[in-house]
Parts: structure tokens; C-alpha cells; sequence
């Protein structure tokens, strides 16, 4: 039985092998990872504003229906989503004033979730302050 040299394996070959492919995929692809990264990071405002795109008329009636917000507001708020979100992808991904489009997407982040919570917290204010209305104006 021969003996092994220190520090090799039967598999040091195989592990050679396969870090010399890993290390000429990494060379040609360099150029593409940043690329890839940042649409990873983007990924979720990409598809939400083609979501918006395709499901514009359902997209429009679910904020008129759940928020009663009105055909306009909810037009508006649709509108300034599938916008903020498609061109701040596209303003990132090209690289093309990155701090405006990330502004664009954080906007639209902070505004949906004002728009959530203040209608939530209305609902709710309504909903616990409107039996006690009601019970004053039967004391009248």
C-alpha cells in the first residue's frame, strides 16, 4: 500500500480540477455579477410593478373597494406605484442617478406603508368609537 503524501487525499485532484473551473466561470462572468446583484436587489419592485402593469384595472379596484378611497385616489396611488417602481428599476439597473431612483423606491415603500396604517388605523378608530357615537346620540 503506498502512502499518501501530507495534506493530499484521493480527491485533491478532483477538488483541483473543480477550483480551476470555478475560477475561469468567475473570470467570465465578472463583468455580469453586478449586473445580476443589483436586479436581485430590485427584484421585488421589478415584479410588483409589472404585476401592477398587467392587474392595473384589478389593482385600481381593490384600493377603491378596500379602502374606499375613490376611483381617482386609487387611480393616483396605482399610477404612482407601477411609475416609481418600473423607472427606479430601470434608473438602477442602467446605473443612471442611482440616489434619485433609490429615493423613487423608498418613497414608494413609505407611502404604501402610510397609506396601510392610516387607513388601518382608521378603520379601527371607527370601528371602537362609532358604538360609543351612537350611544350619545341616543342620550340626546
Amino acid at each position: 500500500m503506498a502512502k499518501s503524501q501530507a495534506g493530499s487525499s484521493p480527491y485533491s485532484e478532483y477538488v483541483s480540477k473543480a477550483e480551476d473551473v470555478a475560477d475561469q466561470i468567475l473570470r467570465n462572468s465578472k463583468h455580469v455579477l453586478p449586473h445580476f446583484a443589483r436586479f436581485c436587489l430590485i427584484s421585488t419592485f421589478f415584479e410588483d410593478g409589472f404585476r401592477m402593469w398587467f392587474q392595473w384595472d384589478e389593482q385600481r379596484d381593490y384600493m377603491d373597494q378596500t379602502w374606499h378611497c375613490g376611483y381617482v385616489l386609487g387611480t393616483i396611488f396605482v399610477l404612482y406605484n407601477l411609475v416609481s417602481q418600473l423607472a427606479g428599476c430601470v434608473m438602477v439597473l442602467s446605473r443612471q442617478k442611482v440616489e434619485i431612483a433609490v429615493g423613487m423606491l423608498s418613497s414608494v415603500i413609505v407611502v404604501q406603508v402610510s397609506i396601510s396604517l392610516y387607513y388601518l388605523c382608521f378603520y379601527f378608530f371607527y370601528r371602537s368609537f362609532c358604538p360609543l357615537f351612537s350611544s350619545l346620540k341616543s342620550l340626546v
